[in-house]
């Protein structure tokens, strides 16, 4: 595994798992799955709420507003933007790699 810095640049294996992770050099990378949303009918949900593509359920909304709070920045991925394939599939890898370089690249510098 690679591991990120807070600058998303990569970081090497040793380097990764000798630093203790902390909220100030590390980003938390945290897979959402179809579970962890909110389904509904549109009659029951509320206007505002069908503007949205997909509302997370209360304990994973939770959750990560309890990390983010606490200081850590989070990176949300969802399963359906993941790429599926072979573990040692050079275009799987790399396409994965660009969708987590992507979305660290776009966290603000606000927790």
């Amino acid at each position: 595994a690679v591991g990120l810095s807070i600058n998303g640049e990569p970081m090497a294996p040793a380097a990764a798992e000798a630093q203790e992770a902390a909220p100030e050099t590390h980003v938390l990378i945290f897979p959402l799955r179809e579970r962890d949303f909110y389904h509904a009918s549109a009659t029951v949900r509320g206007e505002r709420q069908r503007a949205k593509a997909q509302l997370l359920c209360a304990e994973r909304f939770a959750e990560i507003s309890l990390l983010r709070n606490l200081g850590w920045r989070v990176c949300c991925v969802s399963e359906l933007s993941w790429t599926w394939g072979p573990e040692d599939d050079p275009y799987v890898s790399a396409a994965n790699k660009e969708l987590i370089y992507r979305l660290v690249a776009n966290l603000s510098d606000e927790p």
